[in-house]
């Protein structure tokens, strides 16, 4: 069975488990961000998906549970999936459960791990250590280093007891671990670049064009030979549809969220922010 097909028959299990424990919330395990789109394109047009968020532990983390919250639930129908990576969708799952401790209710655990101070550590290093210790990635989302000696790794519940007294060692550095709850207003450390655009349409190709600083037939070739991916999916058609919220990565030009469309141009073309990752 393919990859695809593994993430297709466990988003229809957790469909099925959501329809039966409707009074529950009902999650996946970690996701990419790939699997996270295929997933909702699996599940896509059931009366559940409604109810279908996408949340890792904390505001703008990449791997994350597909969760489905309970039907008593009154959700603002304004926030209907447009997009996978919706950031407004997002924000209002983190304020909707917010008050139900929601860690404990998605079962997620932040791992906090402190260095000596001695030796930089990097993402690379924590990853390596982590799975090093026999943990399947599915139960580890992301890990934000928060600084040259810290981070904090946004684990399964059940699996995050076992962390903080298994790691020991990060690198060439001997490390703390605690579990203890992260402030609400907690973002993963990122950095960007933002950019102002001009494109002839919400196209992929236009936008494409538009941020490479590509001509149109230029893009539209890129587009159709897997050279440009539309939130993680390749190759996409060049007249797909670009939302704010969606994430555009270009071979050689970077990866990109767009923030939003702020209205034309005096010469007619759309006007588009969007933050480029660095």
């Amino acid at each position: 069975m393919s990859d695809s097909s593994v993430i297709e028959a466990r988003a229809l299990d957790t469909l099925r488990l959501a329809e039966k424990l409707e009074y529950d919330f009902t999650y996946s395990r970690f996701l990419s961000p790939a699997e996270q789109n295929l997933f909702y394109r699996t599940v896509a047009g059931s009366a559940e998906t409604s109810r279908l968020f996408f949340f890792g532990g904390c505001l703008g983390a990449d791997r994350r549970r597909a969760v489905f919250v309970p039907s008593y639930f009154e959700l603002d129908t304004d926030t209907s999936p447009s997009s996978v990576f919706s950031p407004q969708r997002e924000a209002y799952f983190a304020s909707l459960v917010a008050e139900l401790a929601p860690d404990e209710q998605l079962s997620i655990s932040p791992v906090h791990v402190s260095g000596s101070s001695f030796v930089k550590l990097s993402h690379k290093d924590y990853m390596g250590s982590v799975l090093g210790l026999g943990i399947d990635r599915s139960v580890i989302g992301d890990i934000a280093v928060t600084d040259d000696h810290s981070a904090v790794i946004f684990a399964d519940a059940k699996i995050a007891p076992f962390i903080t007294d298994s790691l020991q060692k990060v690198a060439r550095d001997t490390v703390k671990c605690s579990i203890s709850p992260l402030p609400g207003d907690f973002v993963i450390p990122r950095r960007f670049r933002t950019v102002h655009i001009a494109c002839g349409s919400n196209r992929i190709d236009s936008v494409a064009a538009s941020l490479a600083g590509l001509s149109r037939s230029e893009a539209k070739e890129l587009c159709l030979s897997g050279l440009v991916e539309l939130n993680y999916i390749s190759p996409v058609e060049a007249d797909d549809a670009v939302s704010v919220g969606d994430i555009i990565s270009i071979r050689k030009n970077g990866k990109f969220i767009v923030d939003s469309f702020d209205g034309e141009t005096r010469s007619g073309r759309l006007k588009l922010s969007a933050r480029q990752y660095l």
